[in-house]
């Protein structure tokens, strides 16, 4: 669940471990799976809550670990809803260059390093001629296909994730939009999408899907990855502007709708779950209480420590995955085939 605040002025340390540990429900709420959805909310800074009261009451003990520092700053801007619930407006910058931080980071990065090689074991699976990387970022999935012996090629709207392909010596890059992609009918055998989906208007999701179902020969694959549940909702998904984070449901039948038929479903980022989770959480409230950092993506905050720790587990939970599809993550991960 997600809390809206309706107030302005000034909010104490004791008011806020107040609302948190008592009435959290009776705080301007919204059902989590509509909040992305609700052009009334967008842009609203949004706190994240545990879902369920076990979490939640297992996660309040560590609010007094943050010295609040809420002051009138935080909630001056505010704007009233159509409603007259009056909500505030997210003091986060603009998207700054995530391109950077992810060109920087996504060689050697737990979270990028284990999808790699979920996607590497499914294409191989595949054994596709021709793949296309729809919306392919600063390369490094498109770089891993080609050193691989795959015959791949990228589109991007980006004209920073292009420069940025380029830097990485692909050529094969086109810049176009994964709602409006400039192939041939059944031109692939293969495309992915990893982490593309949840930046489209959920409007577009069908247009996007119909695109890949056209491009792709009879019997082609499709391998998508998204962000998962609304409710972890974070600073990382206002740096990258998501429109929505999605529930496993919700995908396969998007891509059911769209003409395919699920061969792999499973979410992602299982056995570190509790930890994404308490993160997010304290992330939130600390952007909260801190209004002079600027507003960046996860990937520039894991010590190499942790990173190394990370990467660990997620070989342990590709392992389990080959065998077993998880039932809660922060990402979902499916492969779907063209139905005949």
């Amino acid at each position: 669940m997600v809390l809206h605040w309706k107030r302005c002025g000034r909010v104490s340390r004791r008011q806020l471990t107040t609302l948190l540990l008592t009435n959290p429900c009776e705080a301007v709420t919204k059902k989590h799976d509509d909040l992305l959805t609700d052009e009334r909310t967008r842009g609203s800074l949004s706190l994240f809550c545990p879902p369920s009261p076990l979490a939640y009451c297992a996660l309040t003990p560590l609010i007094p670990v943050f010295k609040f520092r809420f002051i009138h700053h935080n909630f001056k801007h505010v704007n009233p809803s159509a409603s007259g619930t009056v909500t505030m407006e997210s003091k986060f910058s603009p998207v700054i260059n995530v391109y950077q931080d992810m060109y920087d980071f996504e060689d050697g990065h737990w979270w990028y390093l284990a999808l790699r090689k979920m996607l590497l074991h499914w294409v191989k699976q595949i054994h596709p001629a021709v793949i296309l990387d729809a919306g392919t970022g600063t390369g490094a999935n498109l770089r891993m296909l080609h050193q691989s012996g795959y015959s791949a090629v990228g589109v991007d709207i980006s004209d920073h994730a292009i420069q940025f392909c380029r830097e990485r010596g692909l050529q094969q890059i086109a810049k176009a939009s994964v709602t409006d992609l400039p192939y041939e009918p059944q031109t692939f055998d293969l495309v992915i999408s990893m982490d593309v989906l949840p930046f489209i208007n959920v409007s577009d999701i069908p247009t996007v899907l119909a695109e890949f179902h056209r491009c792709l020969k009879p019997h082609g694959y499709v391998v998508v990855n998204l962000a998962a549940l609304a409710w972890l909702q974070s600073e990382h998904d206002v740096a990258w502007d998501t429109k929505k984070r999605y529930r496993k449901a919700e995908v396969e039948r998007v891509l059911q709708d769209a003409g395919f038929y699920i061969v792999k479903s499973t979410y992602r980022i299982f056995l570190l779950f509790p930890f994404i989770v308490l993160i997010k959480w304290l992330t939130n409230i600390q952007r909260l209480s801190d209004h002079t950092s600027e507003t960046r993506g996860d990937t520039n905050k894991t010590s190499p420590l942790l990173n190394w720790i990370f990467s660990g587990v997620m070989e342990v939970e590709f392992f389990l995955n080959r065998f077993v599809n998880f039932p809660i993550g922060s990402s979902v991960f499916v492969v779907a085939q063209k139905r005949p």
